[in-house]
């Protein structure tokens, strides 16, 4: 028969509070957003007022005045993230535009 372990568990050596992924901790991720900031700052602010292009969301209405530059400049704009958009553009009256998209990259929904 073979004897328990005595004691308990190994000790650690970390510190209290130390991160254990080894990525530095708190003191590191603090540096990091103040570096973050900082950089954000000395950017221009952007045309929608927006200072930091990281948290920006974009207008409603982008995706359509980007395909339009797009289709203007010859180019077939790819589909957007949300089917959504595609449809705005139909109801707004871009119908062309948007139709070519959704038969080029073969678009479709399904209603479940």
């Amino acid at each position: 028969m073979i004897a328990p372990p005595t004691g308990g568990p190994p000790e650690n050596d970390r510190a209290p509070g130390a991160d254990t992924r080894g990525n530095g901790g708190d003191a590191d991720q603090l540096s990091a957003m103040k570096r973050r900031r900082a950089g954000s700052q000395r950017l221009a602010i952007l045309p929608c007022g927006c200072a930091d292009p990281w948290t920006h969301r974009r207008a409603p209405g982008a995706y359509a005045e980007a395909a339009q530059y797009l289709a203007a400049c010859g180019l077939l704009p790819a589909p957007p993230d949300d089917v959504a958009e595609l449809r705005r553009m139909w109801r707004e009256g871009d119908r062309e535009l948007a139709g070519a998209i959704a038969t080029a990259w073969e678009v479709t929904t399904v209603d479940a």
